[in-house]
């Protein structure tokens, strides 16, 4: 096995070690590092840990979807990474994405829609919402158009869930 192989696996070894901890936030950490380290050989990816995100979900729920909506637009740097020339590169949102692919759809627009009540993290709750949310949550939305900051918004989520609505209609 190549040398730089075996340096990126020793590297990783940490992550690895997260991914066991007994706190659902250590491993979900662990997880999101592993997957937005590049390795040569094998790629990492979401559905190798899909039963380690399962399992954060179920002891975190809503502090989970909460705890990645602060992550999403955190840059994760490596010692090699240090330079920000290629922003988007370095983004973290394509892999907080991926792992809410993985959660249960209905638990995760309850959480949202929580999320929208005691308004934390509001608009990243509307973006979760116009990607997964279904009529039942329009009027949770419609109670935030009055925000002024959250307005866009908020029409941007309502909008996408008429059009999914209106798609899927006979």
């Amino acid at each position: 096995m190549p040398s730089c192989v075996l340096a990126q696996r020793n590297q990783l070894t940490p992550c690895l070690d997260f991914i066991k901890h007994d706190l659902w936030d250590i491993r979900l950490l662990g997880i999101l590092v592993l997957l937005r380290t590049p390795t040569p050989v094998p790629e990492v990816k979401v559905v190798d840990y899909k039963n380690v995100i399962a399992q954060c979900w179920l002891e975190a729920k809503g502090e989970m979807l909460v705890l990645m909506s602060r992550l999403q637009g955190v840059l994760l740097y490596t010692r090699k990474t240090t330079d920000a020339d290629d922003f988007e590169s370095f983004s973290i949102k394509p892999v907080v994405d991926k792992i809410i692919s993985q959660l249960p759809v209905a638990e995760l627009c309850l959480a949202a829609r929580n999320m929208l009540n005691i308004e934390i993290e509001t608009e990243f709750a509307c973006r979760v919402l116009g990607d997964f949310g279904t009529v039942e949550d329009l009027p949770y939305l419609h109670a935030k158009l009055n925000n002024r900051d959250l307005h866009t918004v908020v029409k941007n989520a309502m909008e996408r869930i008429q059009e999914r609505t209106s798609l899927h209609k006979p």
